[in-house]
């Protein structure tokens, strides 16, 4: 693996991890508005 391969490597590991988080973060936010919705 060369420089450019470990750089990118690197950054779509850290894109993976900042995807997962806001994930994590907005499912149950995105649950209860659903909800909300489907009432009205």
């Amino acid at each position: 693996i060369g420089y450019r391969d470990g750089l990118m490597a690197g950054k779509e590991a850290s894109a993976q991890e900042g995807f997962n988080a806001g994930f994590r973060e907005s499912v149950v936010p995105g649950y209860n508005w659903g909800l909300v919705r489907g009432i009205i």
